[in-house]
């Protein structure tokens, strides 16, 4: 509306010519001054003290979190407690490792609808059914297209298919 107005036009501008000039006088006023710079007033500094020889231990009133007794009330047992107890010496348990499976595949007997498993036992080709032991140890517990499930100790194992 008053860009329209040639009268607001000149009006604008002078405005923006009195804004810009105020700014100037003020930063030169600001830069040139004459007067003095505001002191600064130095605080005293902390005395320094030296941590290596004023120290104090202070004690706490409340029990030690971490379970550290630094009581000095405490007296120790002077008997000597380890020359009566008797240590049981267990052997080291050797844990047998399981035989290298490979699952081959599988056989499925339409007729009896029994699945019989083709797996290769420490390099020894041999078939299995559900069910059945292989050796002393391993059972064969299932049987599917792509895995082979086998308790050997009581732990089950999952051997997946040779080749997929």
């Amino acid at each position: 509306m008053i860009m329209n107005n040639p009268k607001g036009k000149y009006f604008l501008i002078a405005a923006a010519v009195f804004i810009w000039a105020l700014i100037i006088y003020r930063v030169g006023k600001g830069m040139f001054s004459a007067d003095a710079p505001v002191p600064v007033v130095k605080k005293n500094a902390l005395p320094v003290m030296d941590t290596v020889e004023n120290f104090e231990l202070i004690t706490a009133e409340y029990p030690d979190p971490f379970g550290n007794d630094i009581s000095e009330d405490v007296q120790e047992d002077k008997t000597d407690s380890v020359a009566k107890m008797t240590v049981a010496v267990t052997p080291p348990v050797v844990v047998e490792p399981p035989p290298v499976i490979t699952y081959n595949g599988y056989i499925y007997n339409p007729v009896t609808k029994k699945k019989t498993a083709i797996i290769s036992i420490n390099g020894h080709a041999v078939t299995a059914g559900i069910n059945e032991k292989v050796d002393v140890k391993t059972l064969v517990v299932d049987i599917t297209e792509t895995k082979l499930v086998v308790s050997f100790n009581g732990t089950k194992m999952e051997v997946v298919l040779s080749g997929s």
